[in-house]
């Protein structure tokens, strides 16, 4: 199985139910990515990264749907 970051041209991600406490710095690096599901997790709060995902004029959809951090 490959790593899921670093696949610049996945545009869609859910990660929803997996236990996430934090989102990596790489994440960055996916540039194509348009949907971000991040309901009930355990994230407490997101990197900063996470607003370099996506540049204008697209923008990323996050999904944080009960997070339990």
């Amino acid at each position: 199985m490959r790593p899921v970051v670093g696949q610049t041209a996945l545009e869609e991600l859910n990660l929803a139910q997996n236990e996430v406490t934090q989102i990596p710095d790489s994440i960055s690096s996916m540039t194509s990515l348009v949907t971000l599901d991040l309901s009930y997790n355990g994230l407490t709060s997101l990197h900063p990264a996470i607003c370099l995902v996506s540049t204008p004029p697209n923008y990323i959809h996050l999904l944080l749907t009960a997070l339990l951090g």
